[in-house]
């Protein structure tokens, strides 16, 4: 076992992640007894859990959040967004817990028992500078390092989510119509977070938290939660002490939300100033063109990516990432040739440069708008339709939009409703 530090306070133990450093022949056997039981998990695990299920992913999670916080700040719903805190999660969970849960949801009890084999009399030892300490037993948790893990915690805690989901929740409703969809929970793995518009609501919360901390063996900090109220004006109810009081912004899946303020804007302008400090260090080394390029896409762009799928792309930082980008690209702010003649291909004259604000923008239209014609609709996508309806009706019937379109981007157009 391995630790890696997390990038915190080094003197602190909880700022040290230990990542197993498994045999090969157990990481085959996880990925074989992997390949079967993620057959099964769309339809065994609640449809608010987005981790290791099939066609859900972090960015379905973190859009569903998002939809949610959207309609708080139209003032179509008021309530706390509860973003729940879980300390060494995978660490925690109780292996009895977890094998009386896969069998309780129906899994073969001889596939239970190849589980346990992974398992059973397990020992790690840690590993710090090539330097071994003593062996000791691993007695609970999932094993990090392991292709199984993820998918056997996301068993461990879908009692707990299917408790939420299906509990006394009014949610945050996702359609116009009254008797439309509500969204009650949103998880990712270990990353819950409960959408609560009354006082007794948190407190039910609260004690199946509590119900779920006893069985499982998973402990949810309550002083490191966080919680952000959504709708108009101040909170119309209070915590009473059971979560800490709510911030102007919580950070969910590396997304940073807030009532105040333009998030998408402050989530873009942090990404960048990272950007900016990759740029300075990197630009003055001796680098061919084609080097320079390849730095640009495999190193810049994924900074941005997971970003450009969630926040709109501001137009006005536009021209700062042209900025960074060909910097990155000559080495300084004095461009040598045209922009348009570097995303051409080498064939062509080019130097095949990616077009940074394009290629970001249509990573945002292609993970938003594609989704809508989706057969079975996730509820952020039944949300995000909703917002978008009046478009499409004044696009279908010739209105006004089509005449827009001849004097506005259509890219700020189609995301007016942000």
């Amino acid at each position: 076992m391995i630790i890696l530090s997390k990038g915190k306070d080094p003197s602190r133990i909880e700022n040290w992640r230990p990542i197993s450093r498994l045999n090969v022949d157990r990481k085959i056997l996880a990925k074989i007894l992997l390949c079967r039981l993620v057959k099964l998990a769309p339809r065994l695990l609640s449809g608010a859990q987005h981790c290791s299920v099939p066609d859900r992913s972090a960015f379905s999670a973190v859009l569903s959040v998002q939809e949610a916080v959207e309609r708080g700040r139209a003032c179509l719903w008021k309530g706390f967004l509860l973003s729940l805190y879980q300390a060494k999660a995978f660490d925690q969970v109780n292996n009895e817990y977890l094998w009386s849960v896969l069998l309780w949801y129906g899994l073969p009890g001889r596939f239970v028992d190849w589980l346990k084999t992974l398992y059973k009399g397990a020992e790690s030892f840690p590993l710090v500078n090539g330097c071994s300490g003593r062996p000791f037993e691993v007695a609970s948790g999932v094993r990090q390092g392991c292709p199984l893990s993820p998918l056997l915690y996301v068993f461990a805690i879908d009692p707990f989510i299917r408790r939420v989901d299906r509990g006394p929740l009014a949610g945050v409703g996702m359609e116009l119509a009254v008797q439309g969809p509500s969204l009650r929970v949103v998880a990712y793995a270990d990353d819950v977070s409960i959408l609560a518009s009354s006082e007794e609501e948190v407190g039910w919360v609260m004690s199946e938290v509590d119900r779920y901390s006893e069985v499982s063996g998973s402990q949810i900090t309550r002083d490191k939660s966080e919680t952000l109220w959504l709708g108009e004006g101040y909170p119309v109810f209070n915590l009473q002490g059971t979560l800490p009081e709510p911030q102007k912004s919580v950070r969910i899946l590396g997304i940073n939300f807030g009532q105040d303020g333009d998030y998408h804007q402050q989530n873009w302008e942090s990404r960048l100033k990272d950007v900016a400090h990759k740029v300075d260090r990197w630009k003055g080394w001796s680098l061919s063109l084609r080097e320079r390029v390849h730095l640009c896409k495999a190193y810049l762009i994924p900074v941005l990516l997971y970003l450009s799928s969630v926040c709109v792309f501001p137009g006005s930082l536009w021209g700062t990432v042209y900025s960074l980008f060909f910097q990155m690209l000559w080495g300084n702010r004095l461009n040598l040739i045209r922009r348009e003649v570097t995303y051409r291909t080498r064939r062509l004259g080019g130097l095949d440069m990616v077009n940074p604000v394009v290629f970001l923008t249509n990573t945002f239209l292609k993970i938003n708008i594609a989704n809508l014609w989706k057969e079975r609709d996730p509820l952020w996508v039944i949300s995000c339709r909703e917002w978008f309806r009046p478009f499409f009706q004044e696009w279908e019937t010739g209105g006004r939009v089509k005449d827009y379109v001849r004097h506005m981007d259509i890219f700020q157009l189609m995301l007016l409703r942000f």
